[in-house]
């Protein structure tokens, strides 16, 4: 944080350290994303289903050290801040609305790292209001894109907006904790939600990819504008940047990121009845997914199921369906 990267007192480190470890949300948070993962245009359902995860997505700016020392010390953080000094290399601090502000957003990111999303988001709010008065750029930054993923799992997709907008306008004045292409392409996803393609193929050609970007950030770009040209089907442009999406991940040795792009290559070759090399799309994706309890199996049931429907092979369709009916109750609570 800036001016705030505090360190508590060494007395505080004998109540142990926090064991940060995986933590998975509550069911009736779960159950929903559950639930709107497969009701998604735009996601692939275990796509989708990362964010019942939110360690891979939920954003501290906090070194593994401060997340288990402030962690650890939450209890009495959060219900004698008014009380304590803070430590840091440099000076001590005793600004209570500096205090405040950290305690709200350890405790949001408390809540939403044990999956109680609903919880965190006053505390991220109330946060966000105390770094804006105290003019610390980079926790505005974090704090803006959490609660924008926040608001978008909760489907208001116009607020998630408007936090993301806020994130990509203070990153101006902040540190780079944060990198500002990881920022537009979270925007990219909000965009397709709106149904405003041509704001998402826009932003990805004549900004992102234009910026300095990384082999990953370059393989995201291609993937979304994939999804972007499918919903607008035009299957020749979603084909030919799904393909690159795809050779991209097998040089990066991404096998998620493979899966993605194969799924969806699938999907626009059945759209164009290319239905013999959907098959082989998805019998790629059987062999990366052989022996991995993946969520991604859904997908993959499901999109053979419906190839294996239009080629007529009616025992591979309800072989298929069946996998995917059992294999879904896995994920249910």
């Amino acid at each position: 944080m800036k001016k705030l990267k505090f360190r508590f007192l060494v007395c505080l480190l004998f109540y142990g350290v926090y064991a940060f470890a995986d933590r998975r949300p509550n069911n009736l948070e779960k159950s929903t994303i559950i639930e709107n993962a497969f009701h998604q245009q735009n996601f692939l359902i275990g796509e989708y289903l990362n964010f019942s995860n939110p360690d891979r997505w939920i954003y501290s700016g906090l070194s593994l050290l401060d997340k288990n020392i402030y962690f650890s010390s939450y209890p009495q953080l959060s219900r004698e801040y008014f009380n304590y000094s803070y430590i840091s290399d440099k000076f001590i601090l005793k600004n209570t609305l500096s205090q405040h502000a950290v305690v709200n957003k350890i405790s949001g990111l408390m809540k939403a790292y044990d999956g109680n999303y609903n919880d965190a988001l006053p505390y991220f709010l109330s946060g966000l209001n105390d770094f804006t008065f105290l003019k610390d750029s980079d926790e505005i930054v974090i704090l803006s894109q959490n609660l924008s993923k926040l608001y978008f799992l909760k489907n208001d997709f116009e607020t998630s907006m408007s936090h993301i907008k806020r994130s990509e306008q203070y990153f101006r004045k902040a540190n780079k904790k944060v990198n500002l292409t990881d920022i537009l392409l979270w925007k990219t996803q909000i965009y397709l939600s709106l149904g405003k393609l041509k704001e998402a193929e826009l932003l990805i050609l004549n900004r992102i990819l234009l910026m300095q970007h990384d082999k990953n950030q370059e393989q995201q770009c291609y993937y979304i504008l994939g999804k972007i040209y499918l919903q607008n089907k035009q299957y020749t442009q979603a084909k030919w940047f799904f393909i690159q999406a795809d050779e991209l991940a097998r040089k990066l040795n991404n096998t998620e990121k493979r899966v993605q792009a194969l799924l969806f290559l699938a999907k626009v070759k059945n759209a164009i009845k290319d239905y013999s090399l959907a098959e082989k799309d998805l019998f790629l994706v059987k062999k990366l997914l052989l022996n991995i309890q993946s969520s991604y199996k859904l997908d993959l049931y499901l999109e053979s199921a419906q190839t294996y429907s239009y080629l007529a092979i009616e025992n591979k369709v309800s072989e298929n369906r069946h996998k995917f009916d059992l294999f879904k109750k896995l994920f249910l609570p």
